[in-house]
């Protein structure tokens, strides 16, 4: 198989010839290491390279900013983007930048917003390069930004979270206006040739999810209805990236549509072995190695244990793709997310023989 196949497969609930690799390539110092590589922003390009000398069958891509448009930079290390957002660079948190403070609080600061424009093409020329460089036919998956956590970027969470009790009305308008965007953005990933969907909208915390079940399946879930069946109209593949503990909900994903959830996080409660027995091959799912302490402070015996455990736990059957439960990131070291690959070459074809 193809590797564009290969994740396809297991995405929609199948079985591929070997279990599939995938991550999100947040590492700086790893596109140092392997491609010598300086990297300022995340460059879908550079994603694309490295996911091949990793052997990943999978990329994620990100829209950019419009051509000719600068970031209003305030002073250093803080500018505000297109929405209003004023943002702090902050290493450590590569390549997003931490909202130090927001344009709109209240309904009244509606009036006077100006949405940027999802359906300019040449946000999207970076994916559409990446695209036309797609020579090992690697799964271009293209992100689009979830109703819940868009508007967390545009008002803050905390905001949220007030408007949430004292004016849900406020809150609706917004899930309806970045919910539009979503779907632009949609249809624009769609014309270029994305191979997957990827709506990434955090949650949860590592206890539970912010607002309740029956919160999310009034207010937010409806949203992602629509952006689901936008997506599923093109047979295209679906997954939610969302971190946090997500197990009082995850029957909902598979009501609405969603073919995939990532990043089934283990400091969060998340068991992709619980998981597994209780809803089968109807959600494919994407990670559980522990990116905060095994693969940053564990030893390569540690890592192979646990890469195992997931492929043992997760892939016997198909519907996994094996990543960690968050990202490739600066503090990992390179040996450890080596030592995953090795393990998935030696180990994950099927039919998978593993144990532990």
């Amino acid at each position: 198989m193809k590797p564009k196949e290969r994740f396809i497969c297991a995405l929609k609930g199948g079985t591929p010839d070997i279990i599939p690799l995938f991550d999100y390539l947040f590492s700086r110092k790893l596109y140092k290491e392997v491609l010598g590589l300086d990297v300022e922003g995340y460059n879908n390009l550079a994603a694309l390279k490295l996911a091949e000398v990793l052997g990943h069958d999978g990329v994620f891509t990100m829209a950019g900013l419009p051509k000719n448009y600068k970031l209003d930079f305030i002073s250093d290390c803080e500018y505000i983007d297109e929405w209003g957002t004023t943002y702090k660079i902050n290493k450590s948190s590569w390549p997003f930048s931490a909202p130090t403070n927001y344009s709109i609080r209240y309904e009244n600061d509606l009036r006077n917003f100006k949405l940027p424009n999802p359906n300019d093409e040449s946000r999207y020329y970076s994916i559409i390069n990446t695209i036309e460089n797609n020579k090992k036919s690697i799964a271009i998956i293209g992100a689009v930004g979830g109703p819940f956590s868009q508007t967390a970027a545009i008002i803050g969470l905390e905001r949220l979270s007030i408007m949430a009790i004292d004016n849900i009305n406020f809150i609706k308008e917004m899930f309806l206006i970045t919910k539009e965007l979503a779907l632009n953005q949609i249809n624009m990933l769609k014309k270029i040739g994305v191979d997957v969907i990827n709506i990434a909208d955090d949650l949860g915390y590592d206890s539970s999810t912010f607002f309740s079940p029956q919160w999310y399946e009034e207010y937010l879930f409806p949203c992602y209805k629509q952006l689901v069946d936008e997506v599923k109209q093109n047979n295209l593949p679906v997954f939610l990236h969302s971190d946090g503990n997500l197990n009082s909900i995850i029957e909902c994903f598979i009501d609405l549509g969603f073919d995939g959830l990532n990043p089934i996080e283990r400091k969060a409660n998340m068991s992709i072995k619980n998981i597994r027995k209780k809803y089968g091959n109807k959600l494919c799912l994407l990670g559980n190695v522990d990116s905060s302490k095994t693969l940053v402070f564990g030893k390569e015996e540690d890592v192979e244990k646990q890469t195992l455990e997931c492929i043992r736990d997760g892939g016997i059957e198909g519907a996994y793709i094996l990543a960690s439960d968050h990202s490739f990131h600066d503090d990992i070291p390179k040996e450890n997310i080596l030592k995953i690959i090795e393990i998935r070459n030696k180990f994950g074809k099927y039919p998978i023989k593993c144990t532990i």
